[in-house]
């Protein structure tokens, strides 16, 4: 991963941004008067992490993230107290200074890796190791900002009771470019036929050589073109009978082919060429099982092995050059624990909540749903949402067919609406 020394985020920058966002949302009008409450949210953590080669599962990316979200929850918290000075604190804030403040100092323990203990708190929010980070100025600028935040604070008040949380928002977050909402893994590697940007800087990240980087995207992406494939390429094909328009027909549909075999086709080649220079019969091309690269000899080995050059095998694993320790950088297939892992990082650096959706496989039961609630209580979590893949307004969550019970008495315990899936709990 990233060296110790290495800047994962410009605090500079974001320090300003915070700023300048924090300032543009207190002109708009309050929604709650008495406490102006604001949600100056994050995104796009996961596609962060991945870009500077950290798994999203690891102890690393839990403290980058938390610092991340502390760093801007403290310079949100500063800026509101600058507000303050100049147009007051929130109505409320008198009534409840002291405990205000004491939340101040409550974030500035945890930012210590020795947080204090909570009146009437049921669970602690697990401690930060911001060694972890290999970004070490990340955790010297957190905390202080945070300390900055508290000494203004206290003489001026803060203009708003809550600052900071996550939205759920996906097409605002779309708009703005980025490639992983809020706190979700990356959804994919590929954006099309091509790897997500975010692979090559994370390649880089990991001290991989120009050379090594790009064997890696071809063999997930491939090379777009079957010139120099192996057996199927165009000296080959040349000697099957394809002259130069044939050829560059198939090239021009390998562009957005997902495999070769669908650019060896009657409507790419053309019915006469089919027949006259290919020597198929009309049976043959009007037949939809017809296979043109079976039948002119080449064996499936054959057709694998250049589709793979071509086409590319549309994952890293198993990628040249790509050590087994670096391939959880790039997984997209988080499971759930290790997201709700994440949350309870973050969340003890927002003032308001994390709105997180965990995406469940299709064949997820009410059981994990229950599993997985009690992980997210156990870590203090204030809110989990969840979906399933596939789900609609009334849907099973059941274990499949081959293992559902034979009675219908407990049916009813493994249906719920989707529309409750979607619930927080």
């Amino acid at each position: 991963a990233c060296a110790g020394d290495a800047q994962i985020i410009d605090t500079a920058a974001l320090h300003h941004v915070t700023r300048v966002m924090t300032t543009a949302l207190d002109i708009l009008p309050a929604a709650a008067p008495e406490f102006r409450p604001l949600q100056l949210g994050m995104t796009n953590m996961a596609a962060l992490l991945m870009s500077k080669g950290l798994a999203y599962d690891s102890d690393q990316a839990r403290a980058t993230a938390a610092l991340a979200a502390a760093f801007v929850s403290g310079a949100a918290r500063r800026a509101s107290a600058e507000i303050a000075a100049e147009k007051g604190a929130y109505p409320a804030y008198e009534a409840g200074a002291k405990d205000s403040l004491q939340a101040v100092k409550d974030t500035m323990s945890l930012l210590t890796g020795t947080p204090a203990a909570q009146a009437n708190a049921l669970r602690r929010a697990a401690p930060l190791r911001p060694a972890l980070c290999p970004d070490v100025a990340l955790a010297d600028a957190a905390r202080q900002v945070w300390n900055e935040a508290y000494h203004l604070g206290r003489e001026t008040g803060f203009r708003h009771a809550r600052l900071t949380g996550m939205s759920g928002d996906w097409p605002v977050q779309a708009l703005l470019g980025a490639e992983s909402q809020g706190l979700m893994p990356v959804a994919t590697q590929l954006h099309g036929k091509s790897l997500t940007p975010l692979v090559p800087a994370a390649l880089k990240a990991l001290s991989y050589s120009a050379a090594e980087s790009n064997d890696i995207y071809f063999h997930a992406a491939g090379h777009g073109s079957l010139l120099d494939a192996p057996f199927v390429n165009h000296k080959d094909l040349r000697r099957q009978g394809f002259h130069q328009a044939a050829l560059d027909a198939v090239e021009a549909a390998l562009a957005t082919a997902l495999h070769i075999r669908y650019a060896f086709n009657r409507w790419t080649l053309g019915d006469d060429f089919c027949e006259h220079m290919l020597g198929f019969s009309p049976e043959e091309i009007n037949d939809e099982a017809f296979d043109i690269l079976s039948a002119l000899g080449f064996s499936e080995e054959q057709i694998k092995a250049a589709n793979a050059y071509c086409c590319g095998t549309l994952a890293l694993a198993g990628a040249p050059h790509l050590k087994p320790a670096h391939i959880p950088v790039f997984d997209c297939a988080v499971p759930p624990v290790a997201q709700i892992g994440m949350q309870a990082a973050v969340e003890p650096f927002l003032s308001g909540v994390s709105a997180h959706t965990i995406r469940l496989d299709y064949a997820a039961t009410v059981d994990d749903v229950q599993k997985l609630l009690l992980a997210g209580w156990e870590r203090g979590i204030k809110k989990l949402r969840f979906y399933r893949d596939n789900g609609s307004l009334l849907h099973d969550l059941a274990a499949p067919a081959a293992q559902a019970p034979s009675d219908t008495k407990n049916e009813g315990s493994q249906m719920v609406e989707s529309g409750a899936t979607r619930k927080s709990a």
